[in-house]
C-alpha cells in the first residue's frame, strides 16, 4: 500500500508502509525522500561514493548472534548507481572509473568527504553532483530463526555549492527470507526519488542533507602554488565571545533578507559563515539562521524566527548557544509532536523547542 503526503507549498515526501514479496507479516520496507531540487533541462552526472559503515563487531543480543552485513556500504552504493543510471535525468559515473580517480587525485571515496573537497572531486569527476550516504546492515539468528536488518541514508550534494538537492532515508527488516535486502530498500529509496521528482518546489526545512565541515577530511592538503603578486593580509581575526557577549540580532525584521543582512555582521557571526533554512511545514513558517563562531570549539548560536501571518513581519521564537560533541548541522519540524528539533553534524538531537499556536 502507497500512501503519498504533499507538505504544504514546499516538499515532497512519500512514505510507504509495508512491501510486497516479502516473506512474513514481520517483513517491512520503509523510506522517506525529500526532494527540493531535481534536474530540469538536461541530465546531471553524479557519481555515487561507497556509503560509510560503522566498525562494528559479531555480538550476542537477547540470545541471538548479531554480525554485520559484510560490504554492504560498497554493495548499497553499487545498487544506488545501477537504479539511478537507468533514469534519463541522470548519468552515472562508471564506479569503477571514479574510485581510481579519486585515489589517483588523493580524494575521499567513502562516506561524506567535507566541503572544501567537493568542488575539486565534481571537477576531476566532471560530476555536477555526489551521491554521499551512510548505512549499516545486520544479521541475525539461532537455531529457531534467523532475518536481518538494514538502514540507510542517502543525499545528492551540489559540487557546486554543496546543498543538498535531495535526501533519502530508509530500514528494512526481513524474517527468513532470501530476498536481497540492499537491493530491496536501494529500489524503495530510489523509487520514491523518481516519483517525487519534480512535484514539488524547495525547500521545506526537514533533513536536507549532510553539511560538512571544512577541516573533517583526514589528507593532508596540497598547499597552492606561490602566486606572482602577494596577496593580501587576512583581516584580523574576531574575539571568540560567549553568547552574552554577542550582539544580539533585533526582535523582529521586515524580510528574510533584512535577517540575513544582519546577521552577516562580522560582530555577529565571528569566524564562521552562517547558514540558514525556511521552513514553511506543518502551519508553520520559520526561518532559522546560525553560526559557527569559534575555531576549533564545537559551539553554534542561533537565531529562529517566525512570520506573523497578519503583518508579513518575521518575530524572534528562539536565541540559542549550544555547544558539546557535535556542531549544528540542521533544523526541522517534527510533524508527529510539533517541535522544532535542532540535528547536530552527525544526527544526534541537541535542542528542541515546543511550537506554541
Amino acid at each position: 500500500m502507497k500512501r503519498k503526503i504533499l507538505v504544504a507549498s514546499c516538499s515532497v515526501i512519500l512514505l510507504i508502509l509495508g512491501a510486497g514479496g516479502c516473506s512474513s507479516l514481520r517483513d517491512r520496507v520503509d523510506s522517506m525522500v525529500v526532494v527540493t531540487d531535481w534536474p530540469s533541462s538536461s541530465a546531471w552526472r553524479v557519481a555515487v561514493l561507497d556509503c560509510e559503515t560503522p566498525g562494528t563487531k559479531e555480538r550476542i543480543e537477547n540470545g541471538l548472534t548479531v554480525t554485520s552485513i559484510a560490504g554492504s556500504g560498497v554493495k548499497m552504493a553499487d545498487a544506488v548507481a545501477e537504479l539511478l543510471g537507468r533514469e534519463d535525468d541522470y548519468l552515472v559515473v562508471d564506479r569503477a572509473l571514479m574510485l581510481r580517480t579519486l585515489q589517483e587525485h588523493s580524494l575521499p571515496t567513502t562516506g561524506i568527504p567535507p566541503s572544501n573537497k567537493l568542488a575539486e572531486m565534481g571537477r576531476v569527476l566532471n560530476a555536477d553532483a555526489l551521491v554521499l550516504g551512510r548505512c549499516e546492515g545486520w544479521h541475525w539468528g539461532n537455531q529457531h530463526e534467523w532475518g536481518e536488518r538494514f538502514n540507510a541514508s542517502l543525499w545528492l550534494i551540489m559540487t557546486a555549492n554543496g546543498q543538498a538537492a535531495w535526501s533519502a532515508e530508509g530500514k528494512a527488516v526481513l524474517v527468513g527470507s532470501r530476498s536481497d535486502i540492499i537491493q530491496l530498500l536501494a529500489g524503495d529509496m530510489v523509487g520514491k526519488l523518481v516519483a517525487g521528482s519534480g512535484k514539488a518546489e524547495p525547500p521545506p526545512g526537514l533533513s536536507s542533507g549532510p553539511y560538512p565541515v571544512a577541516g573533517e577530511s583526514k589528507i593532508t592538503p596540497v598547499p597552492p602554488p606561490p602566486l606572482a603578486q602577494a596577496s593580501p593580509p587576512p583581516p584580523a581575526p574576531v574575539a571568540e565571545k560567549e553568547m552574552d557577549d554577542m550582539p544580539s540580532l533585533p526582535d523582529e525584521f521586515a524580510s528574510i533578507e533584512a535577517i540575513e543582512q544582519a546577521f552577516a555582521d562580522p560582530k555577529i557571526k565571528g569566524r564562521g559563515e552562517p547558514t540558514s533554512t525556511h521552513i514553511n511545514q506543518s502551519g508553520y513558517e520559520l526561518f532559522v539562521i546560525w553560526v559557527n563562531p569559534f575555531s576549533g570549539r564545537k559551539a553554534d548560536y542561533s537565531f529562529a524566527y517566525f512570520q506573523n501571518p497578519r503583518t508579513g513581519k518575521w518575530k524572534i521564537l528562539d536565541r540559542s548557544f549550544q555547544e558539546g560533541e557535535e556542531n549544528l548541522r540542521n533544523v526541522y519540524i517534527d510533524p508527529g509532536t510539533s517541535r522544532l528539533i535542532y540535528v547536530g553534524e552527525n544526527g544526534k538531537i541537541i535542542r528542541e523547542i515546543a511550537l506554541e499556536e
